[in-house]
C-alpha cells in the first residue's frame, strides 16, 4: 500500500481529521470510534424506548417538585429559585 493511499480522514463527522491509518482504520483515535458508536446507540437504538420512561420520570419529577413548591407556601415559607432548578 503507497502511503499516499493512507492518509484518510476520520469517519467521525464531528472531528474529520487527517490521519495516516494502519491497515483498515476508518477513525484517527478509538476515542473517534466509541463516539459515534455511543452516538449511534443513543440516537437509533435506545431513543425510542427511552423517550417514553424519560418523560415519565420527568413527569414525576415535576410532581413532587409542585407538591414539595406547595408544602412550603402552606406553611407560610418562601420558594427559591436557585439557577435554571426550581424547589
Amino acid at each position: 500500500m503507497a502511503t499516499r493511499d493512507r492518509f484518510r480522514f476520520c469517519a467521525d463527522p464531528k472531528c474529520a481529521a487527517l490521519f495516516l491509518a494502519r491497515g483498515p482504520q476508518a477513525y484517527c483515535h478509538p476515542r473517534c470510534s466509541q463516539a459515534v458508536r455511543t452516538r449511534t446507540y443513543r440516537g437509533e437504538v435506545r431513543a425510542p424506548q427511552e423517550t417514553e420512561a424519560a418523560e415519565k420520570r420527568e413527569r414525576f419529577r415535576r410532581s413532587r417538585r409542585e407538591a414539595y413548591k406547595q408544602k412550603l407556601r402552606r406553611g407560610g415559607m418562601k420558594v427559591q429559585e436557585y439557577g435554571r432548578r426550581e424547589l
